[in-house]
């Protein structure tokens, strides 16, 4: 079984949009809302400042969420699409 997190914001609609998702596709996951808590923010953090698929978004200013991690970071996912959905089933 795969180990799935999802960082996100209560704040983000796309956030609210993958957990509705993964709830119609019966994906269990944990949900790390990155701003209720620091040690989440600090989590996410790593992740979007050392990662390649995170590039246009820090050049850009935005933040970069849903962030999808599998696998203790064996595969990460910027946002929810219908190919990363599939992957995730």
């Amino acid at each position: 079984m795969k180990k799935i997190v999802m960082y996100g914001s209560k704040l983000c609609e796309d956030t609210r949009e993958a957990q509705e998702v993964f709830a119609k596709n019966n994906i269990e996951y944990t949900y790390l809302d990155i701003t209720e808590d620091l040690e989440n923010l600090a989590k996410f953090l790593r992740h979007r400042d050392s990662n390649p698929i995170y590039k246009e978004k820090r050049e850009n200013g935005g933040i970069g969420i849903p962030c999808i991690e599998v696998n203790d970071g064996e595969k990460l996912f910027l946002g929810l699409d219908e190919e990363t959905l599939n992957s995730l089933k």
